[in-house]
């Protein structure tokens, strides 16, 4: 899904391999999508390194954190996490937010939150835009994962 979304990069995350390159001026298409399979391997193993949503699974689970993170992120933060402008969370942050995150997945309060806000949204009509962002517990378990192992992240 190359559609339109979020990338989160890792600040300085705790690499396990090194990340593979290509020379995009001599490279042949078949060259280029083997690049592309190793950097989605690459990725898996250093979950750290980056973060991908499309903006329709972003926007919720950014709301999410700054509504259980409410005390630790700047009104700047809250809002710039809601655009691509390369805003910063420095490792300290990050892994209180990854903190909260596993907090609120293990007491389940994130599964009661996911729940609500499909039984919520389910009910919207067809044609109402809030329809296509979703939410799940999930993507938070993957993104409480990133965060504490990114070292800090920007959102681009």
């Amino acid at each position: 899904d190359r559609d339109m979304g979020m990338d989160v990069y890792g600040l300085n995350p705790n690499l396990k391999s090194k990340r593979p390159d290509i020379d995009w001026s001599v490279s042949t298409r078949e060259e280029q999508l083997e690049y592309y399979d190793k950097l989605d391997k690459w990725y898996a193993e250093n979950r750290g390194a980056y973060f991908r949503n499309t903006v329709w699974w972003w926007h919720p689970l950014w709301t999410y954190v700054c509504h259980v993170c409410d005390d630790m992120l700047s009104q700047e933060t809250k809002d710039a996490g809601h655009t691509n402008s390369g805003h910063e969370i420095h490792d300290e942050t990050a892994t209180k937010i990854a903190n909260r995150l596993l907090r609120e997945i293990e007491t389940g309060k994130t599964q009661e939150y996911a729940t609500a806000y499909e039984a919520e949204r389910s009910q919207l009509d067809d044609d109402d835009w809030d329809k296509s962002y979703p939410f799940s517990t999930d993507n938070v378990k993957e993104f409480e994962i990133f965060c504490r192992l990114s070292g800090g992240f920007e959102i681009c």
